[in-house]
């Protein structure tokens, strides 16, 4: 898998599109390593916003880390950010809401900019909605990323395909 993936990386790279990886563990983030994949960042997915070691590793590749909030309280969130302050490490979180795909009432985009006053950091929004007005929408709340699924087709089979925005929705997404 990490033959495919690091296939995929070479072609965003000729295309002019960064790229950025989320490991679950300890032996993905081994695996990214040595495959020496270009990689503009690291992203942390919020089930391990709290998971320091594998904060520590991903830090120690003196690589920028993005970080989801979505599953997190706001202590979690402060006590990370302080933890890679003090390891002088550049970082940025995201709000974002962990269900699949997220009601639209339970965006709460004005939490973005209390993620901000909490942690006088660059924050943006993680999108799982699958509706192109609410990333759009997290911009006018400050979100300086944005992140959201990409899908050939709603209608496709598993969870991710509903939260997803659709690929023919790309261009008009990119242009507002």
């Amino acid at each position: 898998k990490i033959d495919q993936l690091t296939q995929c990386c070479e072609f965003a790279k000729r295309i002019g599109i960064k790229t950025i990886i989320t490991p679950f563990d300890e032996v993905a983030l081994e695996e990214i390593i040595n495959a020496k994949i270009d990689l503009s960042a690291i992203k942390i997915a919020s089930c391990d916003l709290s998971n320091f070691p594998l904060i520590k590793n991903c830090a120690e590749t003196n690589l920028p880390l993005i970080l989801s909030t979505g599953m997190s309280y706001e202590r979690d969130i402060i006590k990370t950010s302080k933890y890679l302050l003090d390891l002088m490490v550049e970082h940025s979180f995201l709000h974002c809401n962990s269900t699949y795909p997220s009601p639209i009432e339970d965006a709460n985009l004005s939490y973005i900019s209390r993620i901000r006053s909490l942690t006088n950091v660059i924050v943006g929004f993680s999108s799982h909605e699958g509706n192109l007005n609410i990333p759009l929408s997290s911009i006018a709340h400050g979100a300086k990323i944005l992140e959201f699924h990409i899908t050939k087709s709603k209608n496709l089979r598993g969870t991710d395909h509903r939260a997803s925005i659709e690929t023919n929705e790309l261009n008009y997404l990119v242009k507002q």
